[in-house]
């Protein structure tokens, strides 16, 4: 049933935690660089700064899995742009030494750390880059569709050696609206040209594959969970779709 339901599929977009990488390997990495990059340019104690990096990107969760991330009528490269300025300030804060003094240096120095990050973060899920060869390999169009800045996203897959293998990576900057509803999907669509019925999109959550039903595309849960949805086929990871087109 899942094969015939998969059938004359062209492009492929992918999300990236949760399907590519690894959100529970991810997180204690950021601390540890985030408190080796802090220390070496304003001392302090590495644990410090990544416990405070770590609350911060738990408040950060809470407020995108409410949906109060991405405020009403403000563009998300404004919001993003805001974030970096806060997460530099209340980091700071937290751990008692003074931020840099203007919005400008604070949110250069958010992005600063960011780009390390990224380029050193090791999260992938087994099997998920050898599994982006192989589909590539089979013929398939292969984008990203997630939540995070489309520069941020092109940098985790330089860093996986599979960045060329992507004719664009999807984040809210790009698609112009955040992803929290059928509106970032519709958009990443009609700017890739791609129909929605030869689109096949992976995410993580039920919600996300509910919004991309109602787009007309099909979806492929990634979850161990029994949870309802209206995926086309539910798989534990990436690696498994190859095998299953």
């Amino acid at each position: 049933m899942a094969h015939q339901e998969l059938r004359n599929i062209e492009a492929i977009f992918l999300d990236d935690g949760g399907v590519i990488n690894d959100n529970s390997l991810r997180v204690p990495q950021w601390q540890r660089l985030f408190g080796e990059f802090m220390v070496s340019r304003f001392g302090g104690e590495a644990v410090a700064w990544g416990e405070a990096n770590l609350q911060f990107v738990i408040e950060e969760g809470k407020l995108m899995h409410d949906g109060k991330f991405f405020p009403p009528g403000v563009e998300p490269d404004e919001v993003l742009r805001q974030r970096d300025d806060r997460f530099t300030s209340e980091i700071f804060a937290s751990v008692g030494i003074e931020p840099p003094d203007s919005s400008e240096e604070r949110v250069a120095l958010a992005r600063e750390f960011h780009n390390y990050g990224i380029s050193r973060v090791r999260a992938e899920y087994p099997g998920a880059v050898a599994a982006v060869r192989e589909l590539h390999a089979m013929g398939y169009a292969l984008y990203m569709a997630s939540g995070g800045k489309s520069v941020d996203l092109r940098m985790q897959l330089t860093a996986s050696g599979v960045v060329e293998l992507f004719t664009e990576t999807y984040g809210p900057d790009i698609a112009g609206i955040p992803k929290g509803g059928r509106a970032f999907y519709d958009s990443i669509l009609a700017h890739s040209g791609v129909d929605p019925a030869a689109a096949l999109f992976l995410d993580d959550t039920p919600n996300s594959i509910r919004r991309i039903s109602a787009v007309s595309a099909r979806g492929v849960l990634v979850s161990t969970s029994e949870e309802e949805s209206t995926a086309v086929a539910r798989l534990s990871s990436l690696a498994e779709l190859p095998g299953l087109l």
